[in-house]
């Protein structure tokens, strides 16, 4: 931690000179001479651009130090949040698209209020006094519908921001985004908007995970080469002067748009100029983007392509988190800047680099706490292990390689006739009715769909037989593929042949379904040839080939 004496001094650079033309911001960092930072602690002024003392008044020149306490000077601008907007379409081979469960940090996630944008899971967080309880840590502006336009502040182009649809608490879902199309509602719903809120001294939220729901104190992809996830360890320290002043702390962090990428702490304690939103009055006070904020610069990367940036964070990156090299977490990255290079320039570097800026943890979970939601992290001993949330029941089946956990719902007493179809689904049924097979099976369903989703959601029997036979594993999996256009038939069930599991399901069927149901699934039944590990094609191919009247 800086000691009182560079925080007073600070607070007396950012008292005279925040609010000045061309000045960005003001935290602790280093003096740096040639590129390098020679071990001195300093007060970190940021600004626009650096300018000759020739070309400035006496009142806008920084002084060398103040009280003691040496002062320097660091291009810093452009600040913009990383959520991922709708619309943007990124194709980098790092963009992590797939749905992983369990959850844990490092993966995507996307609220259901229209017109916001796609960000990454922090990590876990626990309530401190209900076990019951555990969350999932983002950014508040990620599961927000956010506009921004450009406005003049200071003499700067910055960014106003005005919030036109809140995420409301204890209503709005979140789940995973579908990358692909960019749909306004999400897929693979996990949890409920449980509190949170963007302002100057925080920007977070917390999604309370569904009952049932499993998960992993650990960050995905977070090791060296980024492939494996580690466990989260604890709360890392904020860094020491000596730190700031030698860019000695070490970090990295894994989201979702840009993976696993290095850096190091450049300064701390930062207070950051920012427009006021939109829809604020010109005179209502200035505001900060953030304060008492962390600036991390990302490492030199000479593998970085021509005309593209080195970076810490990008856009859907929001919502990550930043951990120290023995894997705590240190804070959630919510914004980047770029700057003028920290070191000499190289002629294989971009001159500017992408900075990361990071709320600490410890102000995040204080800023909880103060609203009374009493929050911890969420840490283990080893990566891999696997906890349910409590407060529902699960079955578990092996689907071929994947294991697949589904929560088991309470009995519903009405089922909706109409639900949205998952993605792909329009194309699945153009594809069967290509053949007269395939059009008698989508037959079938328009006319026993309601009575199927009856006898699945509450008679018990049936529901019994679903979720035990593994039947519902194999739907979680089938929808995934038809979201993805990826589909294949499981071959498995717990280690039995899906037959298996078809014949199960179908016997409690049987028992409980009208006389019109029972009579067509025998027909199905015997209509179906042996789709077992096939793709969506082959399974076209196979109803286009097979007799009505017999099975394989």
């Amino acid at each position: 931690m800086a000691s009182e004496e560079t925080r007073a001094a600070r607070s007396r650079v950012a008292e005279r000179f925040i609010g000045r033309p061309g000045v960005t911001g003001v935290g602790i960092g280093a003096k740096v001479v040639n590129g390098q930072p020679t071990g001195q602690v300093a007060v970190t002024v940021f600004v626009q651009e650096k300018l000759p003392a020739a070309e400035l008044s006496a009142e806008e020149v920084i002084p060398a130090d103040v009280d003691g306490v040496a002062t320097d000077v660091v291009v810093l601008r452009d600040f913009q949040l990383v959520d991922e907007p709708l619309g943007a379409v990124y194709k980098d081979e790092n963009v992590d698209e797939g749905r992983h469960r369990p959850i844990e940090g490092g993966i995507a996630l996307k609220g259901a209020v229209n017109g916001a944008g796609a960000g990454s899971i922090g990590c876990i967080l626990l309530h401190k006094e209900d076990p019951a309880k555990v969350y999932a840590l983002t950014c508040h502006h990620v599961i927000a519908h956010v506009a921004e336009e450009k406005l003049d502040r200071f003499g700067l182009e910055v960014t106003g921001r005005k919030i036109l649809a809140e995420p409301v608490k204890g209503v709005t879902k979140v789940g995973q985004p579908d990358l692909e199309t960019r749909s306004t509602c999400c897929k693979g719903i996990f949890g409920t908007h449980a509190d949170g809120e963007e302002v100057p001294e925080w920007d977070a939220a917390v999604v309370e995970l569904d009952p049932g729901i499993e998960y992993r104190n650990d960050i995905r992809g977070l090791s060296v080469p980024g492939e494996d996830s580690v466990a989260v360890a604890g709360e890392a320290p904020m860094p020491t002067e000596a730190q700031l002043a030698d860019h000695s702390y070490l970090v990295r962090k894994r989201g979702m748009r840009t993976g696993l990428t290095g850096g190091r702490i450049v300064a701390a304690h930062c207070d950051i100029v920012f427009a006021r939103r939109a829809d604020e009055s010109p005179e209502s006070p200035e505001r900060f983007s953030a304060k008492d904020v962390v600036i991390v610069a990302p490492h030199p990367n000479p593998q970085v392509p021509a005309g593209e940036h080195p970076h810490f964070l990008l856009g859907g990156d929001s919502g990550s988190v930043t951990v120290d090299t023995a894997n705590r977490v240190l804070g959630l990255n919510f914004m980047r800047c770029s700057g003028g290079s920290i070191r000499p320039p190289d002629p294989n570097l971009p001159v500017d680099t992408y900075f990361g800026v990071i709320f600490p943890l410890c102000t995040i979970l204080k800023r909880f706490d103060d609203r009374g939601l009493k929050l911890k992290l969420g840490t283990a001993a080893q990566p891999g292990q696997t906890h349910t949330v409590p407060g529902r029941p699960t079955v578990a089946s092996q689907i071929d390689e994947e294991r697949i956990t589904v929560v088991v719902p309470e009995p519903a007493e009405e089922v909706p006739a109409v639900t949205s179809a998952p993605a792909n689904a329009d194309q699945l049924a153009a594809d069967l009715a290509r053949s007269a097979r395939g059009r008698e099976l989508l037959d079938f369903w328009r006319a026993h769909s309601r009575e199927l989703r009856r006898l699945v959601n509450s008679d018990r029997r049936v529901a019994a037989a679903w979720h035990r036979s593994g039947a519902s594993a194999v739907y979680q999996v089938l929808l995934r593929g038809l979201e993805t256009d990826t589909l294949r038939i499981p071959s498995t069930v717990d280690g039995k042949p899906l037959d298996v599991c078809l014949d199960k399901l179908l016997a409690a069927l049987r028992l409980s379904a009208s006389e019109e149901l029972r009579a067509d699934l025998d027909r199905m039944r015997e209509l179906l040839p042996d789709l077992a590990g096939l793709t969506r094609s082959q399974i076209i191919a196979a109803l286009s080939g097979v007799p009505a009247t017999s099975r394989h």
